[in-house]
């Protein structure tokens, strides 16, 4: 159980100084929180939902996340200079410290459980691809495989309205690059981040 001196010391942190925003490093696996994120652009529930299904798997055995406490304090104050790279007005005054991207995060969660999409999409389902990459990013896209894939992901992602032009328009305004995507997808390197000041 969880007692009130714990729930004493935790209340009021912050889950930016967590591992990965989910988990405490002084109480390891016995606490995850669930949906203390804040996206930039995007919404709440998929990247509460993915938390959610990485702290089932913890619970259930299914995944574990022993590292030792240095290990995590180090990830952690990476995620803490990062979060002050993307958004240096919030990490000078101290507010919004919850605050994400939404892709970088539904991704750094979906690799802890084997969610991310396959590269195989590329020769396997291209048409599916074109539309992760050109749609809207859902819930469904870490569904269509890790612990308990959706049989309808493929088709909830085939029914999201597409409009690459926007896509398009929006990386390259940011200087990122569409070829950024397909490396991503094929497993080099993380989604492109885009940085908010």
């Amino acid at each position: 159980g969880i007692n009130a001196e714990y729930m004493g010391e935790v209340q009021g942190k912050c889950p930016s100084g967590f591992y990965h925003r989910v988990w405490n490093p002084t109480y390891g696996d016995r606490m995850g929180w669930v949906g203390y994120v804040r996206p930039a652009i995007g919404a709440i529930p998929p990247l509460a939902e993915i938390q959610a299904r990485w702290v089932a798997g913890v619970f259930s055995g299914r995944f574990s996340i022993t590292k030792c406490k240095e290990t995590m304090n180090r990830q952690i104050k990476a995620q803490i200079k990062e979060h002050a790279r993307h958004w240096p007005k919030s990490a000078r005054d101290g507010t919004l410290s919850v605050l994400i991207s939404h892709f970088d995060y539904l991704d750094e969660i979906a690799d802890q459980v084997d969610a991310r999409p396959s590269p195989l999409l590329w020769f396997t389902d291209p048409r599916l691809v074109y539309k992760i990459v050109a749609g809207q990013v859902t819930a469904a896209h870490y569904r269509l495989r890790g612990p308990h894939p959706w049989a309808g992901a493929r088709e909830m992602i085939m029914k999201q309205p597409t409009d690459g032009c926007r896509w398009a328009e929006f990386w390259i305004a940011h200087s990122i690059g569409m070829f950024n995507y397909p490396l991503w997808l094929l497993g080099f390197g993380a989604r492109p981040a885009v940085t908010f000041i």
